[in-house]
């Protein structure tokens, strides 16, 4: 059974629609700890926004999980929408959330999932940048997307200020500067996102739906041709489904062992991934250990450049290994080991 809530100002004017189905709930539970979604998009005859709530499934493919149309852009209904996502989806809440930046819908994160992590899709930064940046400032913004520690982003910070002659009258940089810690990849280090920076995941489900929608379509065919969409997209995922319960992803015959496992594992999309980290753990060696209880510490090193530097620690219980931790904190952040971390293991399996 569908869910739907809405609100009408009288009978013919609907000011707020949201809809969902029992399958995108059932996704939201394996797939909803990362949400992505925005309100820039308006594919129907009255010019409304169009909000679809977006995530990414085990084959790296965009699922659903509900949608909404609204007459306005006020952080009430942001909240009312926040609120009907949660009753949705039984309350859980996302781990993470990544939007297009509206300070509305930000007020409206603030109130409704305060517990939620929430970063500003950089896709909207970059088309914001063009529109309040001067051209010869731009490429020493972008400067200030890299991942480098918060106090050499600070240095750059004053560094940018100083050499454009940037007053507080600059609103925009103003804003991006107080909100640096949901955009800026010195603080965003760390965090889960699941490697996803953008809403190119919200972005790919219009694309997809515009292919089929027109901009003259009444609210209910929207509903309709939304349905066609999301069916489409769910028959994909099936056949995804049954050719990775029924097939495994090739390796080489002299693919290390990790490979092979990874290979039964991992869906053939997630295995791409696993895969580049265990070949690039081939640039690392393990060249010192630190015991300390239960903890080891482990320091490995570039073979080409023993400068380059990383220290994992490893916890045992009865020597059997319970967990390992590396400073990219790439398996916290995106589900997926790091080069680092399979440099360690070789060394187990050497």
């Amino acid at each position: 059974m569908e869910f739907f809530e809405y609100e009408m100002n009288d009978v013919s004017s609907l000011t707020r629609l949201f809809w969902s189905d029992p399958q995108s709930r059932i996704d939201y539970e394996a797939f909803g700890d990362v949400v992505v979604f925005d309100s820039t998009y308006r594919v129907n005859k009255y010019n409304l926004p169009f909000i679809p709530f977006v995530g990414v499934n085990h084959h790296g493919s965009t699922v659903i999980f509900a949608c909404a149309i609204v007459a306005d852009e006020k952080t009430s209904t942001y909240e009312w929408i926040l609120r009907q996502f949660l009753n949705c989806m039984g309350q859980k809440h996302p781990k993470s959330l990544i939007t297009d930046g509206d300070n509305a819908m930000r007020r409206a994160i603030t109130s409704v999932m305060p517990n939620s992590d929430h970063r500003l899709c950089t896709w909207h930064i970059e088309q914001n940048m063009g529109r309040h940046l001067h051209q010869d400032m731009i490429a020493d913004f972008r400067v200030l997307h890299a991942p480098i520690d918060p106090d050499e982003w600070r240095r750059k910070w004053d560094e940018f200020k100083f050499n454009h002659k940037v007053s507080e009258d600059n609103k925009w940089l103003m804003r991006m500067y107080n909100l640096r810690k949901k955009w800026a990849a010195a603080y965003t280090k760390g965090r889960f996102f699941l490697g996803m920076k953008s809403n190119q995941r919200s972005e790919s489900l219009n694309s997809k739906l515009h292919r089929y929608l027109d901009r003259k379509l009444t609210l209910v065919l929207l509903v309709e041709h939304y349905e066609h969409c999301l069916s489409r997209m769910r028959h994909r995922e099936a056949k995804l489904d049954a050719k990775s319960s029924q097939s495994v992803s090739f390796t080489a015959s002299d693919a290390s062992e990790f490979e092979k496992d990874a290979s039964h594992v991992f869906t053939p999309a997630a295995f791409k991934k696993v895969k580049l980290e265990i070949c690039k753990s081939m640039d690392w060696e393990v060249i010192d250990s630190i015991e300390e209880d239960s903890l080891v510490r482990y320091v490995i090193s570039r073979k080409e450049n023993s400068e380059k530097m990383k220290i994992l620690s490893c916890t045992y219980v009865d020597s059997s290994l319970q967990s390992i931790t590396c400073p990219c904190q790439k398996l916290e952040c995106e589900c997926i080991p790091c080069d680092h971390i399979f440099a360690v293991l070789h060394f187990f399996e050497g």
